[in-house]
């Protein structure tokens, strides 16, 4: 199952996710106060939006929403989704 399209904020983590069963795509997981997701090495969490277009931070290298454990978070999404590419 692929949870996108959400907006994961406002919470002490936006997601926590153990197991292979669930993956987390084109998601904005910001705003939280511990961290944007919390995963295991069978997270799948690729393709999201972490607040910062350096990516995510915690136990990644980012500016942008921390990630802990050993979930998948590369690549990332460099704009917010939902967001166009273009402003005119």
């Amino acid at each position: 199952m692929v949870a996108s399209g959400n907006e994961l904020r406002g919470q002490k983590r936006g997601a926590s996710v153990n197991g292979p069963h669930l993956a987390l795509h084109r998601n904005n997981l910001v705003g939280n106060s511990e961290a944007g997701l919390v995963g295991d090495e069978h997270t799948d969490a690729r393709y999201n939006w972490w607040g910062d277009p350096s990516g995510p931070s915690g136990d990644a290298h980012g500016s942008g929403a921390a990630v802990r454990g050993a979930a998948s978070y590369r690549p990332w999404l460099s704009r917010p989704v939902g967001v166009p590419p273009f402003a005119f």
